[in-house]
């Protein structure tokens, strides 16, 4: 078994991840598209990615990045001497530079792109929700609030959603169940894990696991499988220059971040990356 945290509040996961800006390879998306998925090829995807981000970084100008979006992105200016060393000790081994890893190749050593602007995590909730509920009057939030099941009609069409409403799990059991019907559609975004669980809560998945936990099959589909995330192996070294530790957890950079929105609390631990090719290194 391994930890998987979940974004159960306002903003998801982005509340809680470690603010890192990367799309990923763009072979990742055309294999998508190949595999069945009409639409999610790199092409396809990358007007969103633009659409969604303001670039505050010194990055060269490319078509692939955009400029108008809600999520600011920066690339923190006093990075840690740990992250300098990393990108240095990269190049040395041969690995090149890379000062966009959203751009033209993932390849190379480089530092991390941030969703933080000003000191603050930009997450979806304050990029996206938090404006709209100032300005759109159609728009409506109901916190602590579980959906259960989507309903659909006869024609297998999502109808709107059943969910309880609990500050706690103990709550959430006890409460009664309520509905809310659509007029056009239901989006699902729960996530990797939401999505496809509210779905196969909804009889939408394999046939034979649905049966086996007694939920009345609609559609016999692959819901849930071929899951894929990213694992994380720490290794932790000794450095020989400074980095950060429990010991920056102080009044003073505290007051540093408070009054000039520098210094180690900006940080989001992930100041540099590299990606290779697993044979690029001798043993």
């Amino acid at each position: 078994q391994s930890n998987w945290p979940r974004g159960r509040v306002l903003g998801g996961s982005s509340v809680l991840n470690y603010m890192i800006w990367i799309r990923g390879a763009a072979e990742d998306y055309d294999l998508w598209e190949r595999d069945g998925c009409p639409g999610w090829g790199y092409n396809g995807v990358l007007p969103y990615f633009k659409k969604c981000e303001s670039i505050n970084a010194p990055i060269p100008s490319s078509p692939l990045r955009g400029n108008d979006g809600p999520v600011k992105i920066t690339i923190r200016k006093d990075s840690e001497q740990v992250s300098h060393a990393f990108v240095k000790g990269c190049k040395s081994l041969g690995l090149p530079y890379n000062p966009d890893f959203n751009g033209e190749s993932q390849f190379g050593v480089g530092y991390t792109q941030s969703n933080i602007y000003e000191g603050e995590r930009q997450s979806t909730s304050t990029a996206y929700l938090v404006p709209a509920l100032r300005s759109r009057p159609n728009l409506h939030v109901l916190s602590h609030a579980q959906v259960t099941r989507v309903l659909f009609n006869d024609n297998k069409e999502a109808m709107g959603v059943v969910f309880k409403r609990g500050r706690n799990a103990t709550e959430l059991r006890a409460s009664s169940e309520s509905a809310i019907h659509a007029t056009r559609e239901v989006i699902l975004s729960g996530g990797a894990v939401g999505s496809p669980h509210l779905l196969l809560l909804s009889g939408i998945g394999p046939r034979d696991h649905l049966l086996q936990h007694g939920i009345p099959c609609i559609s016999d589909l692959p819901v849930g499988q071929n899951l894929q995330d990213h694992l994380v192996v720490p290794i932790a070294y000794e450095a020989n220059v400074r980095t950060l530790s429990a010991g920056d957890e102080n009044l003073w950079n505290m007051a540093k971040y408070f009054i000039t929105k520098s210094g180690p609390f900006i940080s989001n631990l992930v100041e540099a990356q590299a990606f290779f090719h697993s044979g690029l290194f001798p043993t």
